[in-house]
């Protein structure tokens, strides 16, 4: 109601499993479903996903280096 662009934070990017439910579209599913079902309008459907590891230490709104920073191991956030 209130017009807000929403930003999603998917934590737990360094775990195995994290990625299959990514890729294969499940958590995309429910976020939809969630925001249908909260009310959101055709703009704040398009939000911006941030992938993270809170454990690890780093958090990108880029795909492709957060599935870098997850195979990286769980030191990475130590280095960067």
């Amino acid at each position: 109601k209130m017009g807000l662009k929403p930003i999603v934070v998917l934590n737990k990017c360094d775990k195995e499993d994290s990625w299959t439910r990514i890729e294969n579209g499940d958590v995309e599913m429910e976020l939809l479903e969630t925001f249908d079902s909260l009310g959101a309008n055709e703009e704040q459907m398009e939000y911006v996903t941030v992938y993270a590891s809170g454990k690890a230490g780093w958090a990108t709104a880029d795909i492709d280096v957060a599935k870098e920073l997850a195979s990286s191991g769980p030191n990475v956030g130590e280095e960067h």
